[in-house]
């Protein structure tokens, strides 16, 4: 795991819980339904953190991992021309 998943996703609760309570304060609401829309914007926002983290993971990997396979192939062609 290159970006850890859990902290991103608890960040981004964090981050969808505060704006849409002060969203929610700066239009008048209901102090009850800027809590409830912010809990849900924080349950929305952790798992689209995690579904992003993991996507970025996922596409760093393979990077990762073709760059490696092109390195190793280069590495064997320098070493079978010696």
């Amino acid at each position: 795991m290159i970006i850890p998943e859990q902290l991103i996703a608890g960040v981004m609760a964090i981050l969808s819980l505060h704006i849409v309570g002060l969203v929610g304060t700066i239009y008048g609401l209901a102090p009850e339904v800027c809590a409830i829309r912010a809990l849900i914007a924080a349950g929305i926002g952790y798992i689209a953190g995690r579904f992003v983290a993991r996507c970025v993971n996922i596409i760093l990997t393979r990077a990762m991992m073709e760059h490696m396979i092109k390195q190793r192939q280069e590495d064997g062609r320098v070493n079978k021309g010696r």
